[in-house]
């Protein structure tokens, strides 16, 4: 059916769905963490010059806001090859956005042009091998989950990751099917590079080798010495690594719930849950991913505390998602001595989502569609491949046109997903509604809703925006009792809604939790003055002059011990008075 068809074709129609399913992102603004790679990045923004820093820290070493809280999750990501490039694009064009949103369309529209190229080579003598490749494909490009790789820059290391991974896997073929020694050396230098882009392309070490146990005629000694050179270039990527980071781990988690989601509030402080709890979370995390995959509805940005909420074994999707999890194992494992090429992508799946579910190590949260990118190729294509192998060559087209209408809807579903990233206050409004119990987005959607506040000049309009920010502040102090930045943000809105004594009480909270800040501190100075006016002006004497006191305790400034002469001189307490008025000209001891 497909051998008449001009595969040149093909490849076009997969570059061209791509560019036309992200074309509506070209001209979004950076969101989320595009601050940390590229907007708030000191390493990237020296250009060129800043490549020598970016290969030599820590990913996160450039942000500029790094050192200035210990909530940021630390260690461990070594991703230099997306922050480089980044550094060339900043050092053209500077930060106009365009530039690296069309990279990351064009990216993603040659990394489907790769697994195309390799599903074709993998599949050369399989039934059905190249409707499969080009189905499988299709899907992978349209579906709706990779919005966020896509829409969000920072991704970029996801899309690199793939294409260079799975170019290392296309060389590994191309070697064994030609016995060719450049094509192995070609498979070590882009295994290195796709783990430089991203450190979890390391999983092509395992599913690479797979690859060729499936779907060629080959002893595992043979396979062994074919792979050596690709195993090569990720055992040089990891002693890079540690002459970078040393033996940092993967991720050094903080006792906070948005570092670490495995933490349960008793009422009184953060502990972590039990083993029973945290596994059956894990699996329940697990079962929502492959929901996803197949009904990728609703999405959302934020999966972080308390949208997914700890589980335990008492919930049925807990227990449904053990059962297919031990399902997908068990075929898995029994295909690969059966060479049941339908195991490969099984295998491939459970691989791949392996390194981001919280078994070997913590990633700081529950999970995120950007870590499903690389594992929807494994699930996609053993989809296609069953849905294939059992309707046979009689039931093809019927196959076929069932698949095309769900490719339109993922189609429809991607484009109008994509607006949704235009900006980060739409895109927190958007997600919101789908993760209202998120501690993370009331706090961001709050806080960006502020900072819109204090930059217009319109009094009735800034009003408007701190009301309207303030209970997704408190929202996310209720879910997160804990939540330094939020009472930060929460103390700023209450001071300019001239609710004083919230601000008092929210920055006082703040100042408690992170006693180093000095913006606490700050804060709680001038709303204790403010509190300390206001309260004078209600004739409530007692209060404000133990506010204006206390303000004064914590910085000994002129103005306050003035504002306290004269309340004492009000109060016909003269010597008071003159004793303030004294610390006011000076002398302060």
């Amino acid at each position: 059916m497909v051998q008449s068809e001009n595969l040149r074709l093909w490849y076009f129609i997969v570059f061209a769905l791509a560019i036309g399913l992200y074309a509506n992102t070209l001209y979004h603004q950076f969101v989320l963490d595009d601050g940390v790679v590229i907007s708030g990045n000191t390493f990237v923004q020296k250009g060129i010059e800043g490549i020598p820093d970016i290969v030599t820290h820590d990913s996160f070493a450039g942000y500029q806001k790094v050192e200035q809280s210990d909530l940021i999750l630390e260690g461990g990501r070594y991703r230099p090859l997306s922050l480089a490039i980044f550094a060339v694009i900043y050092s053209v064009f500077g930060p106009d956005p365009l530039p690296f949103h069309l990279l990351s369309i064009l990216l993603y529209a040659v990394s489907g042009l790769m697994v195309f190229k390799w599903l074709l080579l993998l599949l050369s003598s399989e039934a059905y091998g190249k409707w499969i490749s080009i189905l499988t494909v299709l899907f992978f490009v349209a579906h709706p989950l990779h919005t966020e790789v896509v829409a969000n820059v920072k991704s970029t290391d996801e899309i690199l990751a793939l294409f260079l991974g799975v170019g290392a896997m296309y060389s590994l073929l191309k070697s064994f099917d030609g016995k060719s020694k450049i094509w192995m050396a070609i498979s070590c230098i882009l295994m290195l590079a796709a783990c430089m882009a991203k450190e979890n392309a390391i999983t092509f070490l395992l599913v690479a080798p797979l690859s060729i146990w499936f779907f060629r005629d080959v002893k595992v000694s043979a396979l062994i010495i074919r792979t050596l050179p690709l195993i090569t270039g990720g055992i040089l990527f990891l002693f890079i690594r540690y002459t970078v980071l040393g033996l940092q781990p993967v991720g050094l988690m903080m006792h906070d719930p948005l570092n670490n989601p495995f933490l349960d509030w008793t009422g009184n402080a953060w502990v972590a849950c039990s083993p029973f709890i945290k596994v059956a979370t894990i699996l329940y995390t697990f079962g929502l991913s492959l929901k996803l995959m197949v009904i990728p509805y609703p999405l959302t940005h934020d999966y972080y505390p308390f949208h997914i909420e700890l589980q335990s074994f008492s919930s049925p999707f807990v227990l449904l998602s053990l059962l297919i999890l031990l399902s997908l194992l068990i075929y898995g494992v029994w295909s690969i001595p059966q060479k049941k090429k339908a195991g490969f992508g099984i295998i491939c799946f459970l691989v791949t989502t392996s390194v981001t579910a919280n078994v070997f190590f913590p990633v700081g949260v529950f999970m995120a569609e950007r870590f499903l990118y690389l594992p929807s190729l494994g699930f996609l294509y053993t989809i296609i491949y069953f849905g294939f192998h059992l309707a046979g060559e009689k039931h093809q087209k019927l196959l076929f046109r069932c698949f095309i209408p769900i490719l339109v809807v993922f189609s429809v579903l991607t484009v109008l997903r994509n607006p949704a990233w235009k900006d980060n206050e739409t895109l927190l409004r958007t997600d919101i509604i789908h993760s209202p119990k998120s501690a993370k987005g009331q706090n961001d959607l709050g806080t960006n809703i502020l900072d819109k506040a204090l930059t217009t000049a319109d009094t009735l309009q800034q009003r408007i925006f701190l009301t309207e920010a303030l209970p997704h502040l408190q929202r996310a102090i209720e879910l997160h009792p804990t939540y330094y930045d939020a009472y930060l943000a929460s103390g700023a809105c209450a001071y300019y809604l001239k609710q004083y004594d919230q601000s008092v009480h929210a920055y006082r909270t703040a100042s408690l939790l992170f006693p180093e800040d000095v913006k606490s501190k700050t804060g709680l100075r001038y709303a204790l003055q403010a509190y300390g006016r206001d309260q004078w002006a209600r004739h409530d004497t007692i209060a404000s002059l133990g506010a204006m006191t206390e303000a004064w305790n914590m910085q000994a400034d002129s103005a306050t011990a003035s504002e306290l002469a004269k309340y004492y001189q009000l109060l016909g307490q003269s010597e008071k008075s003159k004793e303030w008025r004294n610390k006011a000209s000076g002398g302060f001891k």
